[in-house]
């Protein structure tokens, strides 16, 4: 059988060779016009395929933005450590002017947009940064991934991770926060190897997400209780198994976190007035009290 099936294959070839060299004596053009559809055939392949990688590295690309609230310690490392997780990704500082010129500019030295919200002169603009969850990263309609984050936040997501949510059709990932906790007394990072901090305690917050655009999510913040939810398309959200780590450098010190309680504490006077929790005036010793009852740490040895 297999024979004859050769036979067959090749007398059909004969035949076409035949006709093809009948056709070309009949009209000199007709070779031109086999090759420039051959040639047209080559092209819409090509096309094709550019199409379809442009399609995957879409969905394979990673927009972080961090909204920064007197992070300023801590942004130049998280900044970093993005970059070196996620090489290709665009990172967006969102400032409500927290942030010094001289901050301003290292953070676009890095390669990093910073967006402006509120005013300059007014208290802390917490309704616009609840605003901003739902509509900052909406700027383009690519399928691209994002991540919204606090600026003291790191997601621990790679590239490699993000491929193997696309690859198992996952279109949200899984957090798990942890706030890191150093032993600082000083209100800069100088005494602090933050890569070798390795101690946090499990934080229930979740204002922090990781999502592909293709959901198209509702998201909403409530500011009072720190919470973010993703609704209108719950169903079409698509989870994986795995929990990923997120890192969330909050209690670097109690001189440095005291610093910064403090510059929170100047720009929130109507919150205070509201009397939102949080927002209470703040002295020295209700800041070492709430660090000294913190909950137990947790070494984490798969902190990278």
């Amino acid at each position: 059988m297999l024979k004859k099936e050769k036979k067959r294959l090749e007398k059909e070839r004969l035949e076409r060779e035949r006709i093809k060299r009948e056709m070309m004596a009949k009209d000199p053009g007709y070779e031109i016009e086999v090759r420039k559809k051959q040639l047209e055939k080559l092209e819409t392949t090509i096309a094709n395929e550019k199409a379809r990688r442009e399609r995957i590295s879409s969905r394979s690309s990673v927009e972080v933005y961090l909204f920064t609230c007197y992070h300023n310690h801590v942004l130049d490392f998280v900044i970093k450590q993005y970059q070196k997780l996620i090489p290709s990704a665009s990172i967006k500082i969102c400032d409500n002017y927290t942030l010094t010129d001289e901050e301003e500019h290292n953070a676009r030295e890095c390669g990093c947009k910073i967006i402006k919200y509120g005013e300059k002169d007014q208290d802390f603009d917490y309704d616009a940064l609840s605003g901003m969850y739902n509509t900052v990263w909406r700027e383009n309609e690519n399928q691209s991934w994002v991540i919204i984050a606090p600026a003291d936040t790191v997601v621990g997501v790679s590239q490699e991770k993000i491929q193997e949510l696309n690859d198992v059709g996952s279109n949200s990932a899984s957090l798990t926060n942890y706030n890191m906790v150093s032993r600082s007394t000083k209100k800069d990072l100088s005494d602090i190897q933050m890569k070798t901090i390795n101690t946090g305690y499990e934080d229930k917050r979740e204002t922090i997400l990781c999502f592909n655009k293709s959901v198209q999510p509702i998201i909403e913040y409530d500011v009072r209780l720190q919470t973010v939810a993703m609704k209108e398309n719950e169903e079409k959200i698509h989870m994986h198994d795995e929990i990923y780590n997120s890192y969330s450098y909050v209690y670097m010190g109690l001189a440095f976190y005291v610093a910064r309680v403090r510059q929170i504490h100047a720009r929130q006077v109507q919150w205070r007035e509201k009397k939102y929790t949080g927002c209470v005036n703040r002295d020295i010793n209700s800041i070492s009290a709430e660090i000294l009852s913190l909950p137990p740490t947790t070494y984490l040895q798969t902190m990278k």
